[in-house]
């Protein structure tokens, strides 16, 4: 999933990327996410990037209050974060990391892949032993979900006479 305004409460969110946040105390759970940060009031993730978004100070004090796991952090000032192997970056560093990402102040970019350097995915990992953000995990980000999507339908423009009408479905899934 992608969000661009995140203004929900007691939700998971799974392989997500999720932008601008929420002001307000929102009791969410963060997994294989990237997030640039914004007014999470101790957010509870895992294997998670957080970004973030410069002159906001806000975010920074809030993800001290959460529970983070193997989270990859970065911040204009360094800070200690609570948690379980987490990193903390500078925020001038995304481009040491991200493949093509570059900026923490530019919008979102839904033809942006926001995936990791080959370095960084080897490095950088999660508890379950995938890279952290939206390509780790048990259903990593891809083009194509998991699940069966109907790529092509042809159905016939009548029936037989007896009834039948032909329909042909041709399937795809990320393998």
């Amino acid at each position: 999933c992608v969000s661009r305004d995140l203004g929900y409460n007691n939700c998971n969110f799974v392989n997500c990327v999720i932008w601008r946040g929420t002001d307000g105390n929102s009791t969410i759970s963060l997994n294989n996410c990237l997030v640039r940060v914004r007014g999470y009031d101790g957010p509870i993730a895992n294997n998670t990037i957080f970004i973030k978004q410069h002159s906001d100070t806000t975010g920074q004090r809030s993800l001290r209050n959460g529970t983070l796991s193997n989270c990859l952090i970065f911040l204009d000032t360094l800070i200690n974060i609570q948690g379980l192997n987490n990193t903390v970056l500078p925020a001038d560093s995304l481009s040491a990391v991200f493949a093509t990402f570059r900026n923490s102040s530019d919008d979102i970019n839904y033809s942006t892949s926001y995936a990791l350097t080959d370095r960084a995915a080897a490095n950088f990992l999660g508890v379950d032993g995938t890279q952290v953000g939206i390509y780790g995990g048990v259903m990593p980000f891809g083009n194509v979900p998991t699940y069966n999507v109907i790529r092509r339908c042809t159905v016939a423009p009548r029936s037989t006479a007896d009834g039948k009408l032909s329909v042909d479905i041709e399937l795809e899934t990320e393998q």
